[in-house]
């Protein structure tokens, strides 16, 4: 029974970091350097942290300034983002809109950066 436990746990780290892996082949460059930029917005400097409070939120203005990519162009990388669930758009004081990390974001960025 140990042997299967191990084996069970053993199996489930490799694929996790098959995932990891996986996951980070599916970001374009572009998409990376967003994502980068999360890291600046986070609160906490610990992935668990950031998971049990998530309140990461950034603009795109901010990130066009931080990528140094048009606003046009953040704005279509944040809709591929968006899509792979890793922010959703938040309108804030009535008509603010502001870009709010999902928890996959927040992985996608330790994933990537750490």
């Amino acid at each position: 029974m140990l042997y299967n436990k191990k084996r069970s746990k053993q199996l489930q780290t490799e694929n996790t970091k098959k995932t990891e892996e996986q996951s980070m082949e599916l970001f374009t460059e572009k998409e990376k350097k967003v994502i980068e930029c999360f890291g600046n917005a986070m609160n906490y400097p610990t992935l668990e942290e950031n998971l049990d409070d998530n309140c990461t939120w950034i603009d795109v203005k901010e990130l066009s300034e931080e990528t140094g990519f048009t606003v046009e162009t953040v704005k279509g990388i944040i809709g591929s983002l968006t899509k792979k669930d890793l922010v959703y758009v938040e309108i804030v004081n009535f008509n603010e809109k502001v870009l709010m990390v999902t928890d996959e974001g927040v992985k996608a960025y330790f994933n990537l950066f750490s």
